[in-house]
């Protein structure tokens, strides 16, 4: 049974019976025109998921009854975390879109010399709140536990300060030195995280790869052929998410 989803204030799931209001109860009652008796999750990012009945609907306030509390099994093992270079136009917001749906528990945009600059770029807290907007509902629509933090742009030489020991950290390259990023994971074990570094169109130049190599960050290549700067980033995320077992089934907790 498919379960329209919506993450909340922890606060609003204290309530007995629970109260839904603003964009959720219009949700609710305008757009996917829900009725007393239909059944919906609600969830507060801590990895607890309320199932709940909704008892009273209206535009302005909505009631739910408890149903069950349960823990979904949608989080990878350890954290992936992407640090994406910043793609012209809005090609970030697929990025992040679909890095949410891949298990990413962490998106880093980050400026680098080939990023190339809209016009009109949007103010940092605005650009940040719709960012955070497009993860929340790739959350809600792939049946996520928790919503993948969304950072505001943040350098490179700082992005790798965040690198501790125990961490896998790759970049996607296209120069002659870089591995199979296959042969890369199939010889690490148990690592406490995984860092992944994804130029803008046209990559990263030279001075930001010694950077990063200069951090233990390994240069891997993704095959034969060049992949855009939106699509390279989801695919390390789902190579990585299929090396970490995270393709496999998942057990009865994942389900409502």
């Amino acid at each position: 049974m498919h379960l329209h989803r919506f993450f909340v204030a922890s606060e609003w799931l204290q309530r007995d019976p629970i109260t839904l209001g603003g964009e959720v109860s219009h949700q609710l009652s305008r757009v996917l025109r829900l009725k007393p008796g239909d059944e919906i999750e609600l969830l507060d990012n801590s990895g607890a998921a309320w199932r709940a009945q909704l008892v009273e609907v209206s535009p302005r306030q909505c009631l739910a009854a408890r149903l069950r509390l349960y823990y979904p099994d949608t989080e990878p093992p350890v954290p992936l975390i992407l640090y994406q270079g910043l793609p012209s136009g809005r090609k970030l917001d697929l990025v992040l879109q679909k890095s949410t749906e891949l298990g990413a528990t962490k998106i880093v945009p980050v400026p680098a010399s080939r990023s190339v600059q809209g016009e009109r770029p949007e103010a940092g807290g605005a650009r940040l709140k719709r960012w955070r907007r497009i993860v929340q509902e790739a959350a809600e629509q792939s049946g996520r536990a928790r919503m993948p933090e969304v950072s505001d742009v943040v350098k490179l030489d700082r992005a790798i300060q965040d690198i501790g020991t125990g961490d896998l950290c790759l970049v996607g390259a296209l120069d002659e030195g870089a591995v199979g990023i296959r042969d890369v994971l199939e010889g690490c074990k148990s690592p406490a995280s995984v860092r992944l570094f994804v130029g803008p169109e046209g990559g990263f130049d030279d001075d930001e790869l010694a950077l990063l190599r200069s951090a233990r960050v390994i240069s891997v290549s993704l095959g034969s052929r060049v992949l855009r700067t939106e699509t390279a980033g989801l695919a390390m995320l789902a190579v990585v998410a299929y090396a970490l077992g995270e393709m496999s089934t998942k057990g009865a907790d994942a389900s409502p």
